[in-house]
């Protein structure tokens, strides 16, 4: 083989990896692009959101539980959520009437939509807003949090719009980066009832939704899916060996409010999210344990 072939070949070879690094770049490209744009539509959920003062301040409750600041702020204000050269420039956006916020150009409709449904008034899906969590919230309570977010003060705060980089268009094509909630909603599932606040293990199971994310859905903990950073999470159910068979009704209080097990040992506030868990009432502990108590037993880690 001469020289001239050789050299060619090289250039061939070149040229056709030049071509095929831009069909897939293409893709990804129009394929990410076609998945951040799309439209969403479904049924509209019709939430009544009421005006009294004490369904705005039980709303502020359900706030508090949700944790809502925690990606928005303590304002709700807004901030950078994430900043991942490459990947996402993320922005939690402002909630309240003032200037760049929610607040100021969301109808009852629009809140209800963005909350448990993570879509935009326009239609497209808001990215990495946790509405899986916020599908189990029934009516009563997502519309007393409406109120109380359309209740907050007024706070000018905008920001640039989200933007999403190459390496986070591969990683969205390759699912690796599950950067649209929408995608992973059954936007017509049944809504759950609204059962009567108390001690009881009604509330307790309907209160317990929001503790599947990590501790499963049989509640029996266990190492958390998805390349989670932090610790394995704790068997609620009332095995003896694993569980919480012999803890008391303090026990598991002390546990939620200061993040702290019978044996002594203070639990990560990262991976008990203790800021959240604290804000239970002692009727939520109270039908939260009596829930996790009613459960069958199951070994640890079966989730």
């Amino acid at each position: 083989m001469t020289l001239e072939r050789i050299a060619r070949w090289i250039i061939g070879l070149f040229l056709l990896l030049v071509a095929v690094a831009a069909i897939a770049l293409g893709y990804t490209y129009f394929t990410s692009s076609a998945r951040l744009d799309r439209r969403w539509t479904f049924p509209a959920d019709v939430v009544a959101v009421p005006t009294d003062s004490l369904s705005i301040a039980y709303g502020g409750h359900i706030a508090a539980l949700q944790g809502c600041d925690g990606c928005h702020g303590s304002d709700l204000a807004g901030r950078l959520f994430m900043d991942a050269p490459g990947v996402v420039r993320l922005y939690a956006r402002n909630l309240t009437p003032g200037a760049g916020g929610a607040g100021a150009r969301y109808r009852d409709a629009d809140w209800v939509r963005a909350i448990r449904h993570a879509v935009a008034p326009d239609g497209r899906g808001l990215l990495f807003m946790p509405s899986q969590n916020y599908q189990r919230l029934n009516n009563r309570d997502l519309g007393a949090l409406i109120a109380w977010l359309k209740s907050r003060p007024r706070i000018d705060a905008e920001f640039p719009a989200t933007t999403v980089g190459l390496l986070g268009r591969v990683m969205l094509v390759m699912g690796s980066l599950p950067l649209v909630t929408a995608e992973r909603i059954d936007h017509t599932a049944p809504r759950p009832a609204s059962v009567p606040i108390g001690p009881t293990v009604a509330y307790g199971a309907y209160l317990a939704g929001g503790c599947r994310g990590c501790h499963g859905e049989t509640f029996s903990g266990g190492e958390i899916p998805g390349g989670v950073a932090m610790a394995p999470s704790r068997n609620l159910t009332p095995d003896s060996a694993s569980g919480i068979g012999r803890w008391s009704l303090s026990d598991f209080r002390a546990a939620m409010r200061i993040g702290q097990l019978p044996e002594g040992v203070v639990m990560d506030s990262v991976a008990m999210p203790i800021k959240i868990s604290r804000e239970f009432t002692d009727d939520e502990t109270a039908a939260l344990f009596a829930y996790f108590k009613s459960l069958p037993p199951r070994p640890y880690g079966g989730r």
